[in-house]
């Protein structure tokens, strides 16, 4: 190998996005997280699920666990037809 290779390492984050949307996004995390195969994610604030998937970040921020959470707070819909709603208070014109 070149010396070059030997510098060069690849590493891959598993990430799960858009937690709380189902109750299944729930899921997944506890058990991916749990097994230490996925140590991030995002939850996805105004989704129907966000009251589970809040828990489950109160769990896994704990010290002795390696898994991150963060919120993933919409400020406005991209889609007139989105089902969640705005977390600001700015209305349509």
């Amino acid at each position: 190998m070149s010396a070059v290779a030997d510098v060069i390492r690849a590493e891959v984050i598993p990430h799960i996005d858009d937690i709380g949307v189902t109750l299944g996004s729930v899921t997944a995390m506890d058990e991916l997280a749990g097994s230490g195969f996925v140590t991030s994610g995002s939850i996805m604030v105004p989704c129907p699920w966000f009251p589970a998937a809040a828990e489950l970040a109160a769990r896994a921020v704990l010290p002795s666990s390696a898994c991150r959470l963060s919120p993933l707070i919409l400020l406005g819909a991209s889609l007139r037809s989105s089902p969640w709603r705005q977390t600001n208070r700015a209305r349509d014109p």
